[in-house]
């Protein structure tokens, strides 16, 4: 049987939005972030984040600090009881200046990829899921599944 998610924008909606965050120290996690989605997880949904991270496409930081970040993101949330399922980012941008993550592609939101590969590794019905963001293209990603 199919289950209901639920999704999250990174910045701005769990996090302080602070331009490109390139380092730990910068997370800074939103009032209302950790009780809502303690909330979630007491309801049984699956919470995930969907992020475009388009600072790796444009070489402002690398994957592996992002790794460092998501890491310790999860680390701080776990702390206070908040449970995070997974995050997909999506590092590419087709104006970016590192040539590896310069391109247009199915994952970056509003396009559906993240959410569809949430979806089979989840096994959720994206019909009944939810988005929350900050940024219409978070509600058209979910639109258009």
């Amino acid at each position: 049987m199919l289950k209901i998610g639920v999704f999250l924008d990174r910045d701005d909606t769990v996090i302080k939005d602070k331009g490109y965050l390139s380092d730990t120290e910068g997370i800074e996690i939103l009032p209302g972030a950790i009780d809502a989605i303690k909330a979630l997880n007491k309801k049984g949904f699956p919470v995930i984040i969907i992020t475009n991270q388009s600072g790796v496409a444009r070489g402002y930081f690398d994957e592996l600090t992002l790794a460092k970040i998501h890491e310790q993101l999860l680390s701080m949330l776990s702390a206070q009881g908040a449970v995070i399922d997974a995050i997909y980012y999506c590092p590419h941008h087709p104006e970016g200046s590192v040539e590896v993550y310069r391109k247009v592609c199915n994952c970056r939101k509003p396009s559906p990829g993240m959410l569809l590969e949430a979806a089979k590794k989840f096994n959720l019905d994206l019909k009944k899921c939810y988005m929350v963001g900050d940024h219409v293209f978070d509600v058209e990603a979910i639109k258009r599944v």
